[in-house]
């Protein structure tokens, strides 16, 4: 299992529903799940530690876990079925000799997120979630590259346009700035 993070939750501009983003410890993967407003604005008012004057839904789950004697483990996003995800909560309670048993309920993602915010626990995916369903996310190599390219245009000159472009079409321009010609050999023969 792959331990990820809430990262953000956003809106789809085009059917204007909510996405839940999860992201890895090295923000290295997004995991955007679609969510339910009333599951989006639970989860936001926990990311911003947004108190209710009345137990919200969660709270109120979470404090039913907590008086029948058990605890939340972590939560587990583990599989991904025509385009839904499917999560357990995975609980520990003692039993009546006195042994830790674990508990394994069937949950929506964004209810066993929202639990596992509030109990500050671990939220893992599935390797296979994973690789069906992130995307690459390297925001410190994309802001690298975006300074490059604009230190690259603010250097630019209307000249280095009209030098490449009077290239005879066998030459080419290498990497390093220099031209290769290429040559060609006759058919005649």
């Amino acid at each position: 299992m792959i331990r990820m993070r809430v990262d953000s939750i956003q809106l789809d501009p085009r059917s204007l529903q909510p996405i839940m983003v999860l992201c890895d410890d090295a923000k290295m993967r997004a995991l955007p799940i679609w969510i339910g407003s009333a599951e989006a604005n639970a989860i936001a008012r926990i990311l911003m530690s947004v108190e209710s004057p009345r137990p919200k839904t969660h709270q109120l789950m979470m404090t039913m876990v907590s008086k029948l004697g058990a605890t939340i483990k972590q939560i587990e996003i583990n599989e991904l079925e025509d385009d839904t995800f499917f999560a357990t909560i995975q609980l520990e309670r003692t039993g009546a000799n006195g042994e830790k048993e674990t508990l394994s309920l069937d949950a929506r993602p964004s209810d066993a997120v929202a639990l596992a915010l509030i109990a500050d626990v671990a939220i893992y995916v599935a390797p296979a979630v994973v690789m069906e369903s992130t995307y690459p996310v390297d925001s410190e190599r994309d802001e690298a590259e975006a300074e490059e390219f604009k230190k690259f245009l603010n250097n630019i000159t209307a000249t280095d346009f009209t030098k490449h472009a009077a290239l005879p079409a066998e030459e080419k321009t290498q990497e390093d700035g220099s031209i290769a010609r290429e040559d060609r050999k006759s058919d005649a023969a």
